[in-house]
């Protein structure tokens, strides 16, 4: 998993032949948001979803195919507000 990931470093990374090779990614071209969690995986990934709460809050959700089912994976990025009630 992948945090503050912007869309050109996903179109990089998953432009290496290594790294296609061995894994499969949530949603590489299609991060439009300024920074964006990513998730990698070396099983097949059958569905993901991206939620925005806020310009710096996100999460990243995947399903990815297991020997005994689906399996559910989330990745979540919630930084500090920097306010005194965050």
């Amino acid at each position: 998993m992948l945090q503050e990931v912007t869309g050109a470093f996903a179109r990089r990374m998953m432009d290496e032949p290594r790294v296609r090779e061995v894994y499969h990614c949530s949603h590489a071209l299609e991060v439009s948001a300024p920074q964006s969690v990513l998730v990698l995986s070396k099983r097949p990934i059958q569905w993901s979803g991206a939620l925005r709460f806020s310009s710096q809050k996100s999460a990243t959700v995947v399903g990815v195919l297991h020997e005994g089912g689906p399996l559910l994976v989330a990745g979540v990025h919630l930084p500090s507000d920097f306010s005194k009630d965050s």
